[in-house]
């Protein structure tokens, strides 16, 4: 076995002729010999090449605002053009490995019961694989539990819209993954709106907004009955600009944000 830096020693090895070979996720690599002269030094360097024109994607998986590894979690490789699906177990230390074709582009996510995955796209096409046979990347993921509201960053609307943007596509996909993860969960989600307007027409806004954010994720091919959209308009603000308070747009658009949780079963 190699270590972090591909290298692999042996020692006490007698003077003779040798053939050395390696593999890497099933993939032969292009090996290297060794000859009796070899042993004529203290010490033998040989390379072998991995030849194969696609790549390695490794790294780690962490709990979500922190450095902590999430071990033995199931990660999920989803080819997005062939329709296909690969997985693997990060092992103790959060890591873990997969052999990437070139001819396809990927979502990558972690699978968890309870646990909101994020969800990396990997286009091969972005990378040089003469320069590098891996890619790394980190993936994070956190424990939902029911009953308490889930920030989803990216879910931001323009002032007076209901439309979801398109940078909100990343997280909601997140919210559909952890649905089709934990197929007994239902979710609320609940919208908000900043305070400029009307209490009335923002609170009307709000539930736009969140059947908006309901009807892409049913889109996605969930249930309608395991989603729950609700409006809060202007009553649940994050800062302090409340009616009369002088802000900026960008102060008011943290306000303008949709929020998940799940519903907790009931105890009957």
């Amino acid at each position: 076995m190699t270590n972090d830096a591909g290298v692999a020693q042996f020692a006490n090895v007698q003077p003779g002729t040798y053939s050395i070979a390696g593999k890497i996720l099933d993939v032969d690599l292009q090996g290297a010999q060794l000859s009796p002269a070899d042993f004529n030094t203290n010490s033998i360097s040989k390379t072998i090449i991995y030849d194969d024109p696609n790549f390695i994607v490794q790294g780690k998986v962490f709990y979500c605002n922190s450095p902590r590894a999430l071990p033995t979690v199931t990660l999920k490789l989803k080819g997005v053009k062939r329709n296909f699906l690969k997985s693997t177990i990060s092992d103790d230390q959060g890591r873990y490995i997969f052999y990437l074709e070139t001819k396809d582009v990927y979502e990558l996510y972690a699978q968890k019961e309870s646990f909101l995955s994020q969800v990396v796209e990997i286009n091969p096409a972005d990378y040089n694989r003469s320069t590098s046979v891996f890619v790394r990347l980190e993936v994070c993921a956190e424990e939902v539990r029911c009953g308490e509201a889930v920030r989803l960053n990216n879910i931001l609307y323009d002032s007076g819209k209901s439309n979801i943007r398109p940078d909100a596509y990343p997280d909601l996909n997140k919210v559909v993954q952890f649905l089709r993860d934990n197929p007994d969960a239902k979710i609320e989600l609940s919208s908000h709106t900043d305070s400029r307007g009307t209490a009335s027409s923002n609170l009307t806004l709000s539930q736009n907004r969140a059947k908006s954010a309901a009807d892409y994720i049913i889109g996605q091919g969930i249930d309608r009955a395991r989603v729950t959209g609700k409006g809060y308009g202007e009553t649940q603000l994050l800062n302090n600009c409340a009616d009369g308070v002088k802000c900026t747009d960008a102060e008011h658009q943290l306000n303008r944000r949709t929020e998940f949780k799940v519903i907790c079963p009931n105890k009957d």
